[in-house]
């Protein structure tokens, strides 16, 4: 499966666009040339009058009319969604299950005792959560490869930043420790 997404177009490209339109509109159509084919699909379809070339090139210059760009096959996620205090959180897992299991991590690691029992599953805390500020959800994503590599990147980039800070504070109290120690 593929996605198409809207893109927002250079602007040398909608330029080239709207002088090819306006070229081809004054032309009158360019019957008899290769690119009539092109335009009618071999024949097919009926070309566009000037009117309608006129609205398209309005359509363009206006962002009325949205380019789509094929980002190529695309793969089913599910996003383990969080916001909280520190913004927003987007997990990308393979399986529902992993999403699942990164939900409920959070509400372990954010469960207060002050709520009461913790109950078994993120879905069952989402209220609790919720009235302190932290909100959970899931959902399932058609995304592009390249989206999931990017995210796979700057998770990896994320995790490295956060075991370098541990790697930080660990030594900090060490050295905290042996100047107490001396």
């Amino acid at each position: 499966m593929n996605t198409i997404t809207e893109t927002t177009a250079d602007p040398r490209l909608i330029a080239t666009m709207l002088a090819a339109l306006r070229m081809w509109q004054r032309l009158g159509g360019c019957m008899g040339l290769p690119e009539s084919d092109i335009a009618t699909e071999g024949g097919s379809l009926e070309p566009m009058s000037s009117p309608e070339i006129d609205d398209l090139c309005e359509r363009l210059n206006t962002g009325e009319v949205k380019l789509l760009t094929d980002q190529g096959p695309t793969v089913e996620v599910w996003v383990a969604i969080t916001d909280g205090r520190f913004g927003v959180d987007l997990d990308l897992h393979p399986t529902e299950v992993g999403a699942d299991e990164a939900l409920n991590d959070v509400m372990r690691n954010h469960w207060s005792s002050s709520y009461g029992r913790m109950p078994n599953h993120w879905s069952e805390a989402r209220d609790t959560l919720e009235a302190a500020g932290l909100f959970l959800s899931m959902e399932a994503k058609d995304v592009s490869m390249a989206t999931m590599f990017a995210a796979m990147e700057v998770r990896r980039a994320r995790d490295a930043a956060e075991s370098e800070a541990l790697r930080g504070s660990g030594a900090r109290a060490l050295a905290a420790h042996a100047g107490a120690a001396s």
